[in-house]
């Protein structure tokens, strides 16, 4: 059996207190000397992990030919970069010849939820510009490591955010920043890609920056429209033009603070506008109502506006173009015109804007740019805003009610969430929910991992269970993660020899949930809703139960936890 120790041992500069050094071989001084940051040069790359004979060294300053090489060659595993003592990053050229015919160079993290990030993908298409290939490798590399920072001191991307670069991370001057996004309806065949959950990452220009800032679905679509894929590509030309100059005039400079950025257009997640024929149907997700109740409430009195988001239900999705400087409507779609059903806008406008006339117009609908503007009497937005108050479905008639052929349907319902849509916040061991528990993320988290450096567990998150809410309430959150340390520790140390079994059983993210009382004692560890091997079980007890006696000997609080551990492969 192989022994395990903490990564932060291994790797010079951390130190994890309380470990014993492993008295085996002992490494080189090229290993031992490795330095997990960048070095000085332009062109030098940080240490890789390279497996040999079973057995995983650290490489210092490697051969930039042989390592170019290896990239390049379709038979060879990708290239593993220690980034940082955390994260690790996989590069690999790969062929997509199965849709798009191109070539790309593949960026994959593997450690970002040490800093409670998700992983993230980046594709570049080869020869897309003529910068070298050490120096993009580099580049790229060093983005991953400023988003792994931005994380870990409070500030994760998630979809549809972006991150800006100073200039020495840019691959070129114009790629200023990164738009970050889901996989929908893109190919991933031929890929590289990480444990869910993941975001791709598109490069922006800074005449792109206001849109990424302020409505980022309209630029993601009108990159798709440029490159003719739905919704947009996964891949990344670095020399592209700009698919905006600025911003010019439009409706959202009325929504929007396109000069300081102090308030947007409202985006819920879950909320789609949909373009059925003639008529419009706002759909609103039953488990956001206190978004869409804020969004509502933070609202004009005579408007009420709304940013769309992607669905992949729809056949296509409006996108604004910019041309001769004013933006101009097009569909972006999935399928052919006659066969399109269901089309979804970008946003949607409702003002009561309509005077009541003698021909019984309640409502005007027309397309606007990529959104619905919808004029309405101010009778018909109260009756909009009451029945969303309400929860309940309504609708109205827009257009002439005297010529139906000319008339549409503009109406409001309430769907259920989808299953892309649910925030996952279950526990491994049962599938217990975590909705509306406290919950703590683990910023800086203790990673153990093998000797050979194969695999590591990182304890990322603790929710304090129903039963503890009054400790919670009482403690900080310095005594509270004081009081949990010491059981992760022990965990970690003790699943730590058997992390490949783990991973060959796919049992990735586990849960650990402790209860602590005056008068009884108790733990129960699992994963994919299911126990682990039996023969993990003594290793557990011998680690476990004297760490959770230690808290529950100096703890004068009642502790009922659930733990939750991500095991990553690295190599």
């Amino acid at each position: 059996m192989v022994n395990f120790q903490p990564l932060n041992s291994i790797l010079p500069s951390y130190s994890a207190s309380g470990v014993r050094p492993r008295p085996s071989r002992s490494r080189t001084e090229s290993e031992m000397s490795a330095v997990i940051m960048f070095n000085s040069t332009a062109t030098n790359l940080p240490p890789i992990l390279r497996r040999s004979n079973e057995e995983t060294r650290i490489i210092n300053n490697p051969d930039l030919t042989t390592l170019f090489m290896q990239m390049n060659d379709e038979n060879e595993d990708p290239v593993s970069f220690i980034v940082n003592k955390n994260l690790v990053v996989r590069v690999k050229v790969i062929n997509m010849d199965c849709c798009v015919e191109k070539k790309c160079w593949c960026f994959v993290s593997d450690g970002m939820g040490a800093s409670n990030q998700e992983e993230v993908v980046i594709l570049i298409k080869c020869d897309s510009s003529d910068i070298e290939e050490a120096i993009l490798t580099r580049k790229v590399l060093t983005q991953m490591n400023a988003i792994f920072e931005k994380a870990k001191h409070g500030h994760p991307v998630s979809d549809l955010e972006h991150m800006e670069f100073d200039s020495s991370m840019m691959c070129q001057p114009k790629n200023v920043g990164m738009l970050f996004f889901k996989l929908t309806l893109q190919c991933p065949k031929k890929l590289l890609l990480p444990t869910s959950p993941y975001l791709f990452g598109l490069y922006i220009e800074s005449s792109e920056v206001p849109w990424a800032k302020n409505f980022p679905l309209r630029l993601l679509l009108r990159i798709g429209a440029e490159f003719k894929y739905y919704p947009c590509p996964l891949f990344n030309v670095l020399d592209r033009p700009p698919v905006y100059q600025g911003v010019r005039r439009t409706i959202l400079d009325l929504l929007a603070d396109f000069q300081n950025f102090q308030y947007t257009i409202p985006r819920v997640n879950g909320v789609t506008i949909n373009l059925r024929g003639k008529d419009t149907i706002i759909k609103l997700p039953q488990h956001r109502y206190d978004e869409v109740m804020k969004a509502v409430n933070s609202s004009e009195d005579n408007v009420l506006s709304l940013a769309g988001n992607f669905s992949s239900t729809c056949d296509g999705h409006l996108v604004s173009v910019e041309k001769d400087g004013r933006y101009k409507t097009q569909t972006l779609s999935i399928v052919m015109k006659e066969n399109r059903k269901v089309t979804c806008a970008s946003f949607i406008v409702i003002s009561a804007a309509l005077k009541p006339g003698p021909e019984g117009i309640k409502a005007k609908a027309s397309i606007v740019e990529d959104g619905v503007m919808v004029q309405v009497t101010a009778d018909i937005i109260k009756e909009i805003k009451t029945a969303i108050k309400d929860m309940k479905e309504y609708t109205v008639t827009a257009g002439d009610p005297a010529s139906p052929d000319a008339t549409s349907q503009v109406g409001i319902e309430w769907t259920a969430a989808e299953v892309s849509d649910r925030p996952r916040l279950l526990s491994p061991i049962d599938g217990t929910s975590f909705d509306n528990l406290t919950n703590m993320k683990i910023r800086h988290s203790y990673d153990y991992t093998s000797n050979s450096l194969t695999a590591k567990i990182h304890w990322v998150e603790v929710y304090f269970l129903p039963q503890d809410n009054d400790t919670v309430q009482r403690l900080s959150a310095r005594e509270l993660g004081q009081m949990t340390s010491s059981i992760a520790k022990a965990c970690m140390s003790a699943l730590s020899p058997h992390l490949m079994t783990l991973i060959a059983l796919e049992m990735l993210r586990i849960g650990l949930r402790v209860n602590l009382a005056s008068d009884f004692v108790e733990y129960k560890i699992g994963a994919n809703l299911t126990s682990l091997p039996a023969e993990l079980l003594p290793t557990l007890d011998d680690k476990l139960v004297p760490a959770i006696h230690s808290v529950m000997s100096n703890a004068q609080e009642r502790v009922a936890v659930e733990l939750i551990f991500q095991v990553v492969k690295i190599v």
